[in-house]
């Protein structure tokens, strides 16, 4: 009787061990858990990222007043016939006192 008593709990021992420490574990599970979630929520900014990028690629593509709107903003283009007034701030010079 106690020899199978003892392989009893060698049986369990091992087990145990082959859940804990052997290939494709409870501990690496839960390390591939994380990085799921971690590459989830990753993949939901990417996503939001997309969306937005899509909707400005539809803007452009349905209205030329968007791309007149950023040609002008951040390339400083004119239209032909407009006058284009630019102010330049002159900085004092520093004096030198000899």
């Amino acid at each position: 009787m106690k020899f199978i008593n003892y392989f009893s709990m060698a049986c369990l021992l091992g087990l145990a061990y082959i859940f804990l420490f052997g290939d494709n574990n409870f501990l690496e599970l839960r390390k591939l858990e994380n990085q799921l979630e971690a590459q989830t929520s990753e993949n939901e900014i990417l996503k939001a990222r997309n969306d937005r990028l899509m909707r400005q690629v539809l803007a452009y593509k349905g209205s030329d007043k968007a791309v007149e709107a950023i040609a002008r903003s951040e390339l400083g283009l004119i239209k032909e016939g407009e006058v284009f007034y630019q102010i330049v701030e002159i900085q004092e010079m520093e004096s030198d006192s000899f």
